[in-house]
């Protein structure tokens, strides 16, 4: 993943014995027109955006971290769900439903 450029590894055989381990042969693809590329264009999972946290302040100054959603959040996003009134549900996601899932 730190490497778009790469294309494949092939490391075979591989010899493993009580002394150690060892690569007896290693072929590796370089595709040199990745280089240069986008740092995470290569990947199917995006590291998290840390470059899209801002902190904004309210009226009264109060700071407040504004932030996309992490998989941590989700016990506190299903919660906040919970304790909306249908019509703010309804305003929020066009429809009202009962539950949330995953």
């Amino acid at each position: 993943a730190d490497f778009p450029e790469i294309e494949s590894l092939d490391i075979n055989p591989v010899l493993l014995s009580p002394a150690g381990i060892a690569a007896l042969d290693a072929r590796m693809v370089v595709n040199p027109s990745r280089f240069g590329e986008g740092p995470y264009s290569h990947l199917a999972i995006r590291p998290y955006p840390e470059e899209l946290q801002r902190t904004m302040f309210l009226k009264d100054l109060t700071p407040v971290l504004l932030r996309p959603i992490r998989p941590e959040d989700e016990v506190g996003w299903h919660r906040m769900i919970s304790r909306c009134s249908n019509q703010s549900k309804l305003f929020r996601f066009f429809h009202t439903f009962k539950d949330t899932s995953h």
